[in-house]
């Protein structure tokens, strides 16, 4: 095809779309844009209602939290005691022995840590099915045996719990942070690590275990 035939051709593409123009009527065009302008307006209201469904599923679990309060390094020998009306969970590394009293009495038998964590439960409603998780910040691992599923925290209460698991930094401790998982009021189930937001988790098993175990696992 030579130059002019091309020339010729678009010419006339050009002479048909400005012609195609004159014939489209100004009413189709304002009926045109009303209707993109309705549907953008849906969408937007669409977006916005996911939104607030969101946000209200996320208004207990945003009210939900754990963290240790206190870390208290245990020589091995040293007599380990529940204290004041705490519970106490011992997860390995103790033994049991009958004084002569008759009494029962737990000893470390290697180096221990005494972890003390709160769930605090900012909700008017019942937080069913905490576990907790400690987490050695340093490393980014679960500590091995620092884990319990714990009884349903009442709305607007502070529930504390003790942990006495193995101590690998003896005679340090680790710097120390928790993940816990929970169910709402709701059924749904939550999951926060440390101080970060609430994240939705699929629901767990009955009952829910891992991800520590006797292993070092890294958080996820």
């Amino acid at each position: 095809m030579h130059l002019p035939d091309c020339a010729r051709i678009l010419w006339r593409i050009a002479c048909d779309l400005q012609h195609g123009l004159r014939q489209v009527d100004v009413g189709s065009l304002a009926d045109w844009f009303a209707a993109v302008a309705t549907g953008s307006a849906f969408i937007v209201a669409a977006l916005a209602y996911r939104r607030d469904i969101q946000l209200r599923r996320e208004a207990q679990a945003r009210l939900v939290y754990s963290k240790p309060t206190t870390a208290k390094v245990i020589d091995a020998g040293e007599q380990v005691d529940p204290e004041g009306n705490i519970p106490m969970v011992i997860t390995n590394g103790c033994h049991v022995v009958q004084g002569a009293d008759g009494r029962w009495r737990t000893f470390a038998a290697e180096p221990l840590l005494r972890v003390r964590i709160v769930i605090h439960n900012g909700s008017a409603e019942l937080v069913s099915r905490p576990k907790v998780y400690l987490v050695d910040e340093g490393y980014g691992v679960f500590l091995p045996h620092g884990e319990a599923e714990l009884n349903p925290i009442d709305p607007a209460t502070d529930f504390a719990q003790d942990f006495v698991v193995p101590n690998p930094h003896h005679p340090g401790q680790p710097a120390l942070s928790t993940m816990l998982t929970f169910r709402d009021a709701h059924g749904a189930w939550w999951r926060r690590n440390g101080d970060d937001p609430v994240q939705s988790i699929a629901p767990l098993g009955e009952p829910h275990r891992t991800p520590t175990g006797r292993a070092w696992r890294p958080v996820r």
